[in-house]
């Protein structure tokens, strides 16, 4: 398979728990994050790239030793397997063998890039026994040998492992030491009473997480791979805000066969449902072969895992790893106790999957889970199960639903875990439609609830809007996944008797806007050209008429504001600065 190039980033991985979080949350805001390209990582001399299953590192390392080599360096590719059980030599290709001799005898650097930490653990071949494998590779040369090893993050023992790599591949200390300078300089320092500048500090291995795709990349992976309507295929991810569902190529392969295979995108529930039906495959052939650690029971275990996550509110998984410190393993949830029937290698084969990202140091959290949507979900079907197999209702609600100071509410841990069962139990719906409606317009899948529902929870929160109640304030994404054309006949219900009511009056517009629902393209007409004084109808009319209008209503409008650009408010034409 032919190598997209997608100029890959990384962020360097530190102790510090909160720097990975920082980097990611800048770069999602188009900021400065302190990314690292690969240009970055072949400078440096050791280098350890973790990643997910599904991420491309496997593919990253090939296409970089080929660059590497065609520019006219020394590189070479390997796996830690081959490595580990065989050496150097005998692990590059035969081809390969000349120039690594040609590499010894010369002063020239060399790149070795090491492939698959994780396949030689699964192989019982110890990282210690490859580290010195390759050390022997490189005796003699060891300042001039760049390696770059590569892994998941899930088989990757942050103590013990990289002080591994720190004690089995050395930096020679003659190249870590500061020169001496020239007498001229150090007389010139001793005149001007000038201290002695602070010494470089050695060289340590670098580790790094490979980043996510960006839009940008997003878009060159799908081209690659051939996407049909590449346009609506991106605006498709982007009006369902499934960017999260794109990261990484794995997700974007079965996102583009989707696409191909269905025309279009699923819905938010139908699209977490097919990912995680991929995540919990074994990606790598070989692996699956010898994996006995089946689908249906993974996917079981993952919904364990999620429903800890959220009732010990909890966001991490611990790695295993025997040199971490006790307050480490403290601070994340240990699968050993989610899942104390399943075997050690059982569970070990289900941190590999690639239902998991690198979180913290020792960590690992669910994969695309950084707004907790997803172990919510998880947590949700866990319910459902239980609740089939007998769970009283009664129990469920004690463990949604609670009554403080005479006021009944959903519990704060659970509100995303609600959201999600009331798609599939009426009498979670209908609770959480008592005590929170706005809920169902922000969490969980509000397009795919039953149409019952919807109208149920619109009703109520109208009804809320007459009192004058405070109503949370609800995002543009939130009401347009929540507006789809069966809630027309309940709009135009609402219009009739509300219309005069100015926050009814611009919620049922915004509805019409978002929704684009030309069902009410007639109220949204009459509400237009001037109809009320207020600013805000007037923009939001603009819109939904622009966004829903036929041609006719359409043309109307854009003759009305010809005809009165002068005095109206610019953002008044065709709904400009959504």
């Amino acid at each position: 398979m032919t190598t997209v190039p997608l100029d890959r980033r990384f962020y360097e991985w530190r102790e510090d728990a909160d720097g990975l979080a920082h980097s990611w949350y800048r770069a999602a805001a188009g900021l400065s994050d302190g990314m690292l390209e690969w240009s970055d990582l072949l400078a440096k001399r050791r280098v350890v790239i973790l990643a997910e299953a599904g991420s491309g590192k496997t593919e990253e390392l090939t296409e970089q030793s080929r660059l590497q080599t065609a520019a006219g360096k020394f590189a070479f590719y390997a796996t830690v397997q081959d490595v580990g059980r065989d050496g150097l030599d005998t692990a590059i290709r035969p081809a390969d063998r000349l120039r690594l001799d040609a590499r010894r005898k010369s002063s020239e650097s060399g790149w070795f890039f090491i492939d698959s930490i994780d396949e030689a653990k699964l192989d019982n071949v110890r990282l210690a026994r490859a580290l010195r494998q390759i050390a022997e590779g490189i005796a003699g040369n060891e300042g001039r040998a760049h390696i770059v090893l590569s892994g998941r993050h899930t088989d990757w023992e942050f103590a013990r492992d990289a002080r591994r790599v720190n004690e089995e591949l050395p930096l020679p200390r003659d190249l870590m030491a500061e020169p001496v300078p020239p007498l001229e300089t150090l007389i010139q320092r001793v005149l001007r009473h000038e201290r002695p500048p602070e010494p470089t500090p050695a060289e340590t291995p670098l580790i790094v997480v490979m980043a996510p795709l960006d839009a940008d990349r997003v878009r060159t992976y799908a081209a690659a791979r051939n996407s049909p309507e590449l346009d609506g295929l991106i605006n498709a991810i982007e009006a369902a805000n499934m960017w999260e569902f794109a990261r990484r190529p794995l997700d974007l392969d079965w996102i583009v066969r989707y696409w191909r295979d269905h025309g279009r995108l699923g819905s938010f529930a139908e699209m977490i449902e097919a990912s995680l039906r991929e995540r919990v495959q074994e990606t790598d052939p070989d692996r699956a072969r010898r994996d006995r650690l089946d689908a249906v029971r993974a996917q079981n275990g993952l919904e364990r895992i999620g429903a800890a996550l959220v009732f010990g509110r909890q966001t991490t998984i611990a790695i295993p790893d025997k040199d971490a410190p006790v307050e480490d393993a403290r601070a994340a949830v240990k699968i050993e106790d989610v899942l104390p029937d399943w075997s050690n290698e059982d569970r070990l084969q289900l941190l590999t999957r690639p239902a998991f990202d690198p979180a913290t140091f020792g960590r690992a959290r669910l994969h695309n889970d950084n707004e907790g949507v997803v172990r919510a979900y998880l947590a949700a079907r866990w319910l459902q199960r239980l609740r089939q197999a007998n769970l009283p209702r009664r129990r469920l609600h004690d463990l949604l639903f609670s009554r403080t100071y005479e006021i009944e509410l959903v519990k704060p841990s659970m509100l995303e875990t609600a959201a999600w069962l009331s798609l599939w139990d009426e009498s979670v719906a209908t609770e959480v439609v008592r005590r929170a409606p706005f809920l169902l317009f922000t969490a969980g899948d509000p397009a795919s609830l039953p149409p019952p529902t919807r109208q149920a929870v619109l009703t109520a929160l109208i009804e809320r809007m007459r009192r004058d109640e405070e109503i949370p304030l609800l995002d543009l994404g939130s009401l347009a996944r929540f507006s789809k054309p069966d809630i027309a006949p309940a709009l135009r219900a609402i219009w009739e008797a509300d219309k005069d009511n100015a926050e009814i009056r611009l919620f049922v517009l915004r509805l019409i806007w978002l929704g684009k629902l030309r069902e009410c393209a007639d109220l949204v007409e009459a509400a237009s050209f001037g109809r009320y004084e207020d600013l805000y109808t007037a923009v939001t009319a603009g819109r939904a008429l622009v966004a829903a209008g036929d041609d006719r209503q359409q043309r109307a409008y854009a003759d009305y504001i010809k005809q009165n650009c002068a005095s109206i408010p610019t953002t008044v034409v065709w709904g400009s600065g959504r």
